[in-house]
């Protein structure tokens, strides 16, 4: 057969793919990429395809009506006879059709392809080689950056105007050509100066100094004696612009504090204006002048679906629909706190709160409560929360300020908080034996994801337990970040390690705010009414919240193979990052948790992160924002990892990012 080569709009236009396994799962991502509407049918559908909002599945057998308007159809069953069937029907109605493996059976083949931007390259050998396709694809991303989309796009918005000004075709490609030569060696796109400087010389003006008046006087705006900034000049700028984000960020510090809501938002530590954001779907996030960027932010932390799911968003909607909070028990509150005890044991009975901070300081007062004992042992760098009692040496952003204590904190309230060096078993040794019958809890982030990620060294969360036991004291988890990220049980299912008590937030919500904190029951029945140990609050258990955190717990569930793609992915950005860095950085990885710090040595407490250099984490940010990719603006944040990360976001992550190296 000889196949035409050509692209085609997908958007909006209906696609059918019929089966339900691993290869149709490859379709449709693909499909969906360019967005397509798919229905998928077959009587077995895999959870991951389930899973995607956006598709709509029909679990039953392919019947021939169910082929009618359709742009392309997709056989992808293991049934080769009904994928020649479904072939010949398309043909009869005039629609494209692919056959999975059966060439003969397509009308359309599915390329390799490579991304960047608006700017594709596609390979086919005609059905006969995916290999030599696929060998083309990786040669091709050698030389497809992800600077190209964003030269492209500059060169895309002169094009009206150079027709307009510029009389001849062979000067306008001397024009274009000199321009992408110049976004390539610089990597990213002209700026308006250069612009300019190169138009002029083919315009045989003087060489003017690149101003946006020299651009005008060159005749190069839309309407030149206006003088029109709206023209073609404001396209032609950089792409990664933050306009709007400044004006927003002057007039925020009017009435908010540092202008921000919480303070690593402000963007002090990397010497950049914070970016307001205006909208965030999958793994994209679009801020306040149009730029979009992929996430690896995440609301630090609790978007491991990606930024509003379909499916969560549905019920967070229906929730609304019935009241915002009724300070009343809900039905949903039931079904969260059982959904929690089956997938951390631990956590035989919880209870609701409505942050992190708070669940962590209401499992602290429920540990002194059930010890009759006040000392508590934290670790230099973990971060707690910001209740003043454990707001000492943490993490975070107090960190990246670096203000290890807060003002406001008296003295009296932190002299019951014992500081030990994380994975240092002496430094605890001697905190128990001066205090044997004092300490009521150690308090630990089983991965500690406030001063970066730092990795528990072997048998360092074992070590925990047993001193504790020993001591009479209570071990306390703090998965606020790592609870439901690391496994569906957190970091003590990971582990394997049984705390007493556990405090979670982020992921528990879906996105919304919530916490929550529980252990064994014998524990647990201190808690107020149950108990002497009081903590009540207004919001609690709000059905929005809950519901958002009951449906994203379900999805995770219900998806036995997402720690397993989340890690792959985490694994090959950190991997990708040690290579190209070549000893220069210490990367530290765990299922979809990346910590990357600008140092040569090994970091597993609290003063190897400190010898990370500020000033270069702060140059690293800046290269990875102005070319499209969100990370957090502290070297003190995890890079968290979404399931709505495509191949090719981390394809063009793990480019960019050893471009930074090799520049």
């Amino acid at each position: 057969m000889s196949y035409f080569p050509m692209f085609i709009e997908l958007k909006g236009r209906q696609c059918l793919v019929v089966g339900g396994g691993q290869v149709a799962y490859r379709k449709v991502k693909k499909l969906l990429r360019f967005g397509a509407e798919i229905t998928v049918i077959s009587p077995e559908i895999l959870p991951e395809i389930l899973a995607i909002g956006e598709v709509a599945c029909q679990k039953k057998q392919f019947e021939d009506t169910d082929i009618g308007e359709q742009t392309l159809v997709v056989a992808a069953s293991n049934d080769k006879e009904l994928n020649h069937r479904i072939s010949g029907i398309c043909r009869k109605k005039k629609i494209w059709a692919n056959a999975v493996d059966q060439i003969e059976d397509c009308s359309f083949l599915f390329p390799a392809f490579v991304k960047e931007g608006e700017v594709v390259a596609a390979f086919s050998s005609g059905g006969q080689s995916p290999v030599t396709s696929q060998y083309l694809k990786e040669r091709m991303q050698t030389v497809l950056t992800p600077q190209i989309g964003e030269i492209a796009a500059c060169l895309g918005s002169l094009r009206a105007v150079l027709q307009q000004r510029v009389e001849t075709e062979t000067q306008r490609k001397q024009i274009y050509r000199e321009l992408l030569e110049l976004g390539l060696k610089q990597g990213r796109a002209p700026l308006e100066t250069e612009i300019a400087d190169v138009a002029c010389q083919f315009l045989q003006k003087r060489k003017l100094d690149g101003s946006i008046s020299s651009l005008w006087e060159c005749g190069l705006s839309d309407d030149a004696d206006a003088g029109d900034e709206d023209s073609f000049l404001g396209k032609a700028r950089e792409k990664r612009m933050e306009e709007r984000s400044k004006e927003l960020f002057e007039a925020a510090k009017k009435h908010i504090p540092g202008g921000v809501n919480s303070p690593v938002r402000a963007f002090s530590s990397v010497g950049r204006t914070p970016r307001f954001l205006a909208s965030a779907h999958g793994d994209r996030v679009v801020d306040v002048d149009g730029n979009e960027l992929i996430d690896y932010v995440g609301s630090y932390g609790p978007a491991i679906l990606g930024h509003a799911h379909p499916a969560v968003i549905e019920k967070v909607k229906k929730a609304c629909e019935n009241g915002l909070t009724f300070g009343a028990p809900t039905e949903r509150e039931v079904i969260l706190a059982e959904l929690i005890a089956q997938l951390m044991p631990s956590m035989e009975v919880s209870r609701l709160v409505s942050s992190g901070t708070e669940a962590v300081m209401s499992v602290v007062r429920v540990a002194r409560g059930y010890t009759k004992r006040d000392k508590i042992i934290k670790f230099k760098g973990c971060y707690h929360g910001h209740s003043d009692g454990l707001l000492v040496k943490a993490g975070s952003g107090a960190l990246t300020a670096s203000i290890p204590d807060s003002a406001g904190v008296p003295a009296d309230v932190t002299k019951h908080t014992l500081v030990a060096r994380y994975n240092d078993r002496e430094s605890i040794k001697e905190l128990f034996s001066a205090n044997p019958d004092e300490i009521a809890a150690v308090i630990v982030e089983p991965v500690a994801a406030n001063m970066g990620v730092v990795l528990p060294e072997d048998g360092f969360l074992e070590f925990l337990r047993e001193i504790t036991m020993q001591y009479g004291a209570l071990l306390i988890f703090d998965e606020v970040i790592t609870g439901f990220r690391l496994a569906l049980g957190g970091a003590q299912e990971y582990f394997q390690i049984t705390p007493d008590l556990t405090a979670l937030g982020k992921i528990v919500g879906g996105g919304m705010p919530i916490g929550a904190y529980g252990g064994r029951r014998e524990i647990m029945e201190l808690v107020a009414p149950s108990g002497p140990v009081y903590q009540a609050g207004t919001l609690s258990g709000n059905p929005a919240a809950v519901s958002a955190g009951i449906e994203t717990l379900r999805i995770l569930k219900s998806d036995s193979m997402i720690y397993e793609r989340l890690n792959q992915k985490a694994r090959r950005i950190s991997e990708s990052a040690k290579k190209a860095a070549g000893g220069r950085i210490c990367v530290n990885q765990i299922g979809s948790l990346i910590g990357i710090f600008f140092t040569e040595r090994q970091v597993k407490d609290y003063e190897g992160a400190l010898s990370s250099d500020p000033a270069k984490y702060a140059d690293y940010f800046g290269y990875l924002l102005d070319r499209g990719i969100y990370v957090a603006p502290s070297q003190f944040e995890a890079m968290f990892v979404s399931d709505a990360h495509t191949e090719e976001d981390i394809e063009r992550t793990c480019k960019t990012i050893a471009s930074y190296f090799l520049k």
